[in-house]
């Protein structure tokens, strides 16, 4: 049995799939799999992955109909037979050493259920490498629980929800049946992520950067909205929001978790300006029976708090839209106060 999965879905990524690769295949450290999952890909992917698999026994290749991320995570998770999963994208690499690093991580902690690993940036415009965000953003885990941690976090620095960026026991995935959402068209990893923090109580935070995420590739899901995408993300804030809402929380957790799903909806909310005028109106339909998210004391408590709060006229305009202006103005309100503390 293999000390770690690689888990690598492959969708059109021809041009960025042999970086990928090559930064897996030149660790030093050898006691892994590598499980190329072919989504269907239209273009020279399914060859390049069978070159790799050709050259090194260690690659394993799955051919599948086109399904999505999510359903193709699914497919490697279900062959996977190493200790660790790492569900690595196509256009990201590892740095050196990642994986001798990880695995001496584990050799001096106690098990985890769940590592938090760091990660640089590359901006594939600039061609520059930037940060050497520390994993949970450097968090102190020690004393924190489930939600305490996502609230802590959030609290720190926002919320990093890539599934990258987390190392998981293979076990902890099985035992507690995790899979990837193939409902959910967009922050399934989101959704993966927290699914995995709510099931486990043994966390571990790796201070280096062990991934490398690229930036702004043209192409890639995040960098085109659409209608179906934007329902996707709201409607997975909204699931959380209620969640947490109705957990048996401490109040100051519920004010983060519940105000931070809140704004983030509101954020994505945005993204009806760059669509047509018949998804605009079915995206602001649909936000208007959850107007509960854009006006909430959670909501409130939340941006009071966020001394660094700003809010673009396109969030003012939204939240006018769906609540109305005698509660839109209020919330703007807020919202400006929040700022003008700064």
């Amino acid at each position: 049995m293999p000390r770690f999965s690689l888990i690598v879905p492959v969708f059109k990524v021809e041009r960025y799939l042999p970086q990928c690769m090559d930064s897996i295949l030149a660790q030093p450290f050898t006691d892994y799999e590598v499980i190329l999952v072919d989504d269907g890909s239209p273009d020279a992917c399914p060859a390049l992955c069978d070159e790799y698999a050709g050259k090194d026994q260690r690659i394993k290749v799955i051919h599948r109909v086109n399904g999505g991320v999510s359903a193709a995570r699914n497919s490697g998770l279900d062959e996977a037979k190493g200790d660790y999963l790492i569900f690595l994208d196509p256009d990201d690499f590892l740095v050196k050493d990642c994986l001798v690093k990880l695995n001496g991580f584990i050799d001096k902690t106690s098990r985890k259920d769940l590592i938090f690993a760091g990660h640089l940036s590359f901006d594939e415009l600039s061609g520059k490498y930037f940060g050497n965000m520390s994993g949970n953003y450097g968090l102190k885990l020690d004393g924190l629980e489930r939600a305490g941690i996502i609230a802590a976090t959030i609290e720190e620095n926002g919320f990093d929800w890539s599934s990258w960026s987390v190392v998981y026991s293979t076990a902890l995935i099985r035992e507690n049946k995790l899979r990837f959402s193939q409902a959910t068209k967009a922050s399934e990893d989101l959704d993966f992520l927290l699914k995995a923090i709510l099931a486990s109580d043994k966390y571990g935070s790796c201070e280096e950067a062990l991934f490398v995420y690229r930036k702004k590739r043209s192409g890639s899901a995040s960098t085109e909205p659409n209608l179906e995408t934007l329902l996707s993300q709201m409607k997975t804030f909204e699931y959380w929001y209620k969640y947490f809402k109705g957990a048996q929380l401490p109040e100051a957790q519920k004010r983060v978790l519940c105000g931070f799903f809140s704004m983030i909806f509101a954020e994505k909310l945005t993204g009806v300006f760059k669509l047509q005028a018949d998804e605009k109106a079915t995206a602001l339909k649909y936000a208007a029976g959850e107007r509960d998210l854009l006006n909430n004391k959670y909501l409130l408590q939340f941006l009071r708090k966020k001394k660094d709060a700003k809010t673009s006229l396109k969030i003012k305009a939204v939240i006018l839209k769906i609540t109305g202006v005698k509660t839109g103005l209020k919330i703007i309100g807020v919202l400006s106060s929040a700022v003008n503390r700064r």
